[in-house]
């Protein structure tokens, strides 16, 4: 280190131009490098990341698509084991999946215990609508819902959720209003236990 610092002194000028040169290469090549620049985060290659491919490139969505999950709660009394129910949820995602021309799995059609609760009563299917989706995209919740009725047992509810769905119903103005409302209340309350206790939230305040 000694050897490097006294060249460095002895030669300020050569060691200045030096890197001079290389600030000048550098902005010369960044115009260049700019344009290689990505934000997306891909894995190419990789098992997951070319079934993932494939299936958007076959079904035109799916993939690293979020499906709507359509939740479907039997009545009372009623399971996916009862007569009939296996088949009338399978009628019921195909209607869904004719509807939306979407691709639906459920466990009507596959019989796979994974998409039903413990007790039965309970099952969710995955359903994959074509199009991009975001905070400006249409809520296709109800409507999924609505063509799931058609062909459940009587006493069925229907309830739609998803990645897209939570994202939507969290960003609207009304909840946002709420926690204001609470935020201020609170503060309110604190206030008011402030002014009435000779100490500032003594503990005989309980505040």
């Amino acid at each position: 280190m000694a050897t490097l610092s006294r060249f460095v002194l002895r030669h300020k000028r050569l060691v200045g131009l030096f890197w001079l040169a290389v600030l000048v290469a550098g902005l010369a090549g960044s115009s260049r490098v700019s344009s290689r620049l990505s934000t997306q985060f891909a894995l190419p290659g990789q098992k997951s990341y070319q079934a993932a491919e494939a299936i958007q490139r076959l079904y035109g969505n799916g993939g690293d698509a979020k499906p709507l999950v359509p939740v479907v709660i039997l009545p009372a009394g009623t399971t996916v084991d009862s007569p009939g129910v296996k088949q009338a949820l399978a009628r019921s995602f195909a209607t869904v999946a004719r509807t939306a021309r979407a691709r639906a799995v459920s466990y009507g059609d596959t019989g796979d215990r994974r998409f039903v609760s413990p007790d039965g009563r309970v099952t969710f299917g995955l359903v994959f609508v074509p199009g991009s989706f975001g905070p400006n995209a249409p809520d296709l919740g109800p409507s999924v819902a609505q063509a799931l009725h058609r062909s459940l047992p009587a006493g069925a509810t229907v309830q739609v959720t998803g990645l897209d769905e939570l994202a939507t119903s969290g960003s609207g103005g009304g909840q946002d209003t709420s926690v204001l409302a609470e935020t201020l209340l609170g503060g309110s309350a604190r206030w008011r236990c402030w002014r009435s206790c000779s100490a500032p939230c003594s503990p005989s305040c309980r505040c």
